[in-house]
């Protein structure tokens, strides 16, 4: 990537693990597709309901070659599993552009 993967927390506390884990894809996925030029992540604690427990909600903002830009946004029950979506989605999304682009 050009630029450093950006992690933004909202209403919640940073999460080491949550970090981990976005930085473990990010780099992945990066190695995959080279053409990825940044992405900025963003770590919402989206509601929190009665009996305590939050619902979280990630969203993933990559830019590619050409301008092309993937969004994706999911929730969960845990920040770890909404990450794992987001990048599962992204990484399927990139590999279809990039098809795209050879074809």
């Amino acid at each position: 990537m050009e630029k450093p993967l950006q992690i933004i927390w909202r209403h919640m506390e940073e999460d080491d693990e949550t970090r981990a884990l976005v930085e473990e894809r990010m780099a992945k996925l990066d190695s995959q597709l080279p053409s990825i030029t940044s992405c900025v992540v963003t770590v919402e604690a989206s509601k929190t309901f009665p009996n305590g427990t939050s619902e979280y909600t990630v969203k993933a903002v990559m830019h590619l070659v050409r301008d092309e830009v993937l969004v994706q946004t999911e929730t969960a029950n845990d920040p770890k599993e909404a990450v794992r979506e987001v990048f599962n989605h992204l990484k399927r999304r990139a590999h279809e552009f990039f098809e795209k682009l050879q074809s």
